[in-house]
Formats: structure tokens, C-alpha cells, sequence
């Protein structure tokens, strides 16, 4: 996912990620810094756990290392393919989006 996805907060003092002469910090890293109360390494990443980048409430941020950040991507990419198969397969059998069956 590209940075063009997320929300940047303008730092003036951060030099961290500057873009058209302003300087920004990425606004989930920055509300995930400031609930642990520490500056976040640069081997820290933040995962949106409902997957939407413009989600940066803290309670959708999830602190990882960066093996762990990828295994979760690669994780949900997995789960998000499985899912378009089995609704593939119900409209195949003809389940649509029926939940109930007459015996």
C-alpha cells in the first residue's frame, strides 16, 4: 500500500517525511507514538487492523515488528481470496445469499 493511502499530520520541526516543501509524520504512527508515550522506532510498524489506512483510531492500531506486520498482510490477503472462492462456490450451488433451507 502506498503512503498516498494514509493520513499525514504537518510537522514542521519532523523532518521524517517531507512532501511539496512541508513536513509530515504519517498520522497512525503519530497517534500509536503518542499512546505509548514514546517516539516509535523505525522498525515499528503500524497495522490498521480494520485494513482502512484513513482509520487512525488507537483502537484499530496494532504495534508490530515488521516480520510480524508482514505475516499479517499476508495472512489477511489470504483470508480475503478464500472468501471470494467460497462465495463463488455457494452462488455455484446455488446458496446465494440464502441462510435458511426448506427440507
Amino acid at each position: 500500500m502506498s503512503k498516498a493511502n494514509f493520513v499525514g499530520v504537518l510537522r514542521s520541526h519532523d523532518k521524517s517525511m517531507c512532501i511539496d516543501g512541508g513536513c509530515y509524520v504519517l498520522e497512525h504512527r503519530l497517534v500509536v507514538a503518542m499512546r505509548e508515550k514514546r517516539c516509535l522506532l523505525p522498525t515499528e510498524h503500524v497495522h490498521h487492523i480494520d485494513l482502512n489506512p484513513k482509520n487512525n483510531s488507537s483502537d484499530n492500531l496494532l504495534l508490530v515488528n515488521s516480520w510480524t506486520h508482514c505475516l499479517i498482510t499476508k495472512l489477511e490477503k489470504i483470508i480475503k481470496e478464500k472468501d471470494i472462492e467460497i462465495k463463488k462456490l455457494k452462488e455455484i450451488v446455488g446458496l446465494g445469499t440464502c441462510s435458511t433451507y426448506n427440507t
